[in-house]
C-alpha cells in the first residue's frame, strides 16, 4: 500500500530535486519537487496508515462499548511512531483520558460518532469536550493538532492530520490565503481547503497524483520538512529512506545516585517508580507524575521483565555477597530440592560451591553491555543494612567522575573473581530511607556524599485524601496531628499521607485509626499514653482504667498509678465524627469551637484543594 499511489509515467528526465525557484510559477517548481520524490515520500509517510489503523481500533471498540478503549487510544497515541503530536502533548492527552473516563468518553464518542455529520460538527464537538485545564482555548493549533490526528481513526484519507507550522509555511509560499478563522472547526476546514486546492493545481495540470487529502497533505509535510533541511546537492536520493523522525530529545540529566528519604507513608517506594521510568525514558520526572498510575506501573514492569530494572530490599542480614559477588553452593542435581549446603556430600545429593554474581554486578553488566539504555537499580529501606559492608569498594566505584569512561573513571580487582570491575555510567542507583527507623544523620559520610537526597514529607493536601467523610476533614485531621508529633517527637517522625489516601466512609477511617495510625503512635512513643492522648487532643480513644483496688490496698501500686488501653472495637468513638473532629479543633473559653491560630494558618494551605 501507498500513500500516494501509482506513480504517472514521466514526460521529463529527473536530473535532481527541482529547485523552487527556478520555474515559472511557485505551483509548478512545487508540483515538479513532488514528482521528483513521490517513491520518498510514499515511504516516509507510510506510518501514517499505521497509526490510522490503531486510531480506527480505537474507535470501534469505543463505540461498541468496549472497556478497554483507553488502553487502545493509549496504543495509538503513544505509538512509537507517533511523531504527528508532540511527545509531552501525548503525556497530556493520556492523562486526561484515562484520569477522566467519561469526560474523554463523550468527547471522542461526539467526534467518532458513525452518525452522518459534518467535518465542522465532529471537530467542535470534541474540542468542547477537551478541557482547557489540558490544552488552553487559545492554543488553537496544539488543539487542532490532536483533534486531527484523532479523525484519522474515521478516515485518513478525508480527515488527514494536521500541524500549524508546516501548514502555515507551505500556505504563503503557494500564495494561499490566509485564515481569518479563530477556532479549531475553521481552522481545520481552511486547511482541507488548501489541501483541495492542491489537488485541483494538479489535475490542472494533468498529474495522476497526489489523489486523495492525505496524499496531498503527505507532500505538503515532506516537501516542507525537506526543503528546510536539505543539503546544496544537484543529485537525486537513489533509494528511499526512513521515516522522517523528530530530532532526537535533548537528555534529561538524572542523578546517577538518588536516596528518597522521609517518615513512613509517604510514597517513597511509589515515587521510585515514576523516577525509573522517567529516567528510563530519557523523560522529566514531574512529566511521568502528571500520567495515570497504572500506566506508569505497567511500563515499569514492563522494564523490569527486560531486566531494565531491578528492585532489591536491604535488611539486617544482607551482605556484600549478595550485592556484589560471593561464593554459594549450588546442587549438582538442580530437581532436588532436599539438599542441603551442610556438607559437600549428603544422602540428598552432591554440592558443589562457585562464585556467584550479586544483583549490582548483573545489573552492571547489562548496563555495559548496552550503553544506549539506562539502567536503574532500586533499593528499597536502604538504611536497614550495613552499608559499609555491602557496598564495599562500590562506595568509590559509584561516584559519579569514577563511573567508567569519566576523567577520574576507576576500576578494581573483585577480591573473590579477580575481575576487573567499573561501574558503566548508564547505570543509576536509586534508594528509598525510613527516617522512622534511622535518621539520616546517622548514615555512613562517604555514602551521604556520593547519594543526592530528596526528602519526602507528609502531603495532607493531597488529591485523594478526603475533606468530608461524614463531616470529618482528613487532611485538617492528618496536619493536626502532624504538627504535635513533630513537637512532641520530631519531624521524622510524622504520619504520611498514604495512611488515610482513599479513605472515604467512617468505617474505613475507624479502620485505618484503629490498626494502622494507633499502633504506630504506640510505637512512636512507647507507650507513653499522655503523649498520645496529647497527639490526639482528645480523650475519646484512650480509656484510663484505675489500679486494681487489692494492689493499692497491699501498697503495691500507688493509688493514682493507671494503666492505659485504646477502647474497644465496639466502642462508639470509633464511629463518631465529632470525635474525630476533636483531634484538630479546640474549644474557646466562651465554649464555641474554633481553631488554633497554627491551624488557622494551615488551612488556608489546604483550601485550595477542598
Amino acid at each position: 500500500m501507498t500513500i500516494l499511489g501509482t506513480a504517472p509515467p514521466m514526460g521529463h528526465s529527473q536530473k535532481g530535486d527541482t529547485d523552487f525557484t527556478m520555474t515559472k510559477s511557485a505551483w509548478d517548481s512545487y508540483l515538479a519537487a513532488a514528482r521528483e520524490r513521490y517513491e520518498i515520500i510514499d515511504e516516509s509517510e507510510r506510518y501514517k496508515l499505521v497509526l490510522a489503523d490503531k486510531l480506527r481500533e480505537s474507535r470501534e471498540a469505543l463505540l461498541h462499548g468496549y472497556r478497554g478503549w483507553p488502553k487502545l487510544v493509549r496504543g495509538a497515541v503513544r505509538h512509537k511512531d507517533n511523531n504527528i503530536i508532540y511527545h509531552l502533548n501525548q503525556s497530556k492527552l493520556m492523562v486526561w483520558v484515562e484520569s477522566n473516563v467519561a469526560e474523554a468518553r463523550d468527547a471522542l464518542s461526539a467526534m467518532w460518532s458513525h452518525e452522518d455529520r459534518t467535518t465542522s460538527n465532529r471537530i467542535r464537538s470534541f474540542d468542547d469536550g477537551l478541557p482547557a485545564s489540558v490544552f488552553p482555548r487559545t492554543a488553537v493549533g496544539t488543539r487542532l493538532n490532536v483533534a486531527a490526528y484523532l479523525m484519522m481513526g474515521i478516515d485518513p484519507q478525508r480527515y488527514p492530520p494536521y500541524q500549524k507550522k508546516l501548514f502555515e509555511a507551505a500556505s504563503r509560499r503557494l500564495g494561499h490565503p490566509a485564515s481569518t478563522a479563530n477556532d479549531v472547526a475553521g481552522e481545520y476546514e481552511h486547511f482541507i481547503a488548501f489541501l483541495e486546492r492542491v489537488l485541483h493545481e494538479v489535475q490542472k495540470r494533468g498529474m495522476d497524483r497526489p489523489r486523495t487529502r492525505l496524499d496531498a497533505q503527505s507532500v505538503v509535510w515532506h516537501l516542507q520538512r525537506f526543503e528546510s533541511s536539505r543539503q546544496p546537492s544537484r543529485k537525486p536520493t537513489p533509494q528511499p529512506v526512513s521515516p522522517p523522525r523528530l530530532p532526537p530529545p535533548v537528555p534529561v540529566r538524572h542523578p546517577l545516585n538518588t536516596i528518597l528519604y522521609g517518615p513512613p507513608g509517604t510514597g517513597k517506594t511509589w515515587h521510585t517508580v515514576n523516577r525509573a521510568v522517567a529516567i528510563v525514558e530519557n523523560r522529566e520526572v514531574d512529566e511521568v507524575k502528571q500520567e495515570n498510575r497504572s500506566a506508569v506501573k505497567d511500563r515499569f514492569d514492563e522494564y523490569r521483565r527486560a531486566e531494565q530494572v531491578e528492585m532489591v530490599t536491604f535488611h539486617q542480614n544482607t551482605t556484600y555477597e549478595d550485592f556484589v559477588e560471593g561464593i554459594r553452593p549450588v546442587l549438582t542435581d538442580p530437581g532436588n530440592d532436599t539438599a542441603t549446603a551442610s556438607s559437600e556430600h549428603s544422602d540428598a545429593g552432591d554440592v558443589r560451591y562457585e562464585m556467584s554474581q550479586g544483583v549490582f554486578r548483573r545489573m552492571a553488566k547489562r548496563a555495559a553491555d548496552d550503553t544506549d539504555k539506562r539502567y536503574v537499580l532500586i533499593i528499597d529501606e536502604i538504611n536497614r543494612g550495613n552499608i559499609a559492608r555491602i557496598f564495599g569498594e562500590l562506595i568509590t566505584l559509584i561516584e559519579d567522575s569514577k563511573r567508567v569512561g569519566k576523567p577520574d573513571e576507576a576500576r578494581v580487582t573483585l577480591p573473590g573473581s579477580k575481575t576487573d570491575f567499573g561501574v558503566p555510567a548508564n547505570l543509576h542507583v536509586l534508594g528509598t530511607m525510613n527516617t522512622a527507623d534511622r535518621s539520616i544523620a546517622l548514615l555512613d559520610t562517604a555514602l551521604r556524599r556520593r547519594f543526592v537526597f530528596e526528602e519526602m514529607m507528609p502531603d495532607p493536601s493531597h488529591r485523594d485524601i478526603a475533606t468530608d467523610v461524614d463531616g470529618v476533614n482528613c487532611r485538617k485531621l492528618l496536619s493536626a496531628i502532624n504538627r504535635r508529633i513533630a513537637v512532641l517527637l520530631d519531624r521524622e517522625h510524622q504520619i504520611g499521607h498514604t495512611y488515610f489516601m482513599r479513605v472515604d466512609t467512617l468505617e474505613a477511617l475507624s479502620s485505618t485509626f484503629r490498626h494502622r495510625i494507633m499502633p504506630l503512635l504506640q510505637e512512636y512513643f512507647y507507650d507513653d499514653w499522655e503523649k498520645i492522648r496529647a497527639v490526639l487532643n482528645a480523650k475519646e480513644f484512650v480509656r484510663k482504667l484505675e489500679p486494681p483496688p487489692e494492689l493499692v490496698r497491699r501498697d503495691l501500686v500507688d493509688s493514682d498509678r493507671s494503666v492505659y488501653d485504646l477502647e474497644p472495637a465496639d466502642h462508639s468513638c470509633w464511629l463518631d465524627p465529632a470525635a474525630y473532629r476533636k483531634i484538630y479543633e479546640t474549644a474557646r473559653a466562651d465554649g464555641g469551637d474554633v481553631l488554633r491560630d497554627s491551624d488557622k494558618a494551615n488551612d488556608a494551605d489546604l483550601a485550595r484543594d477542598d
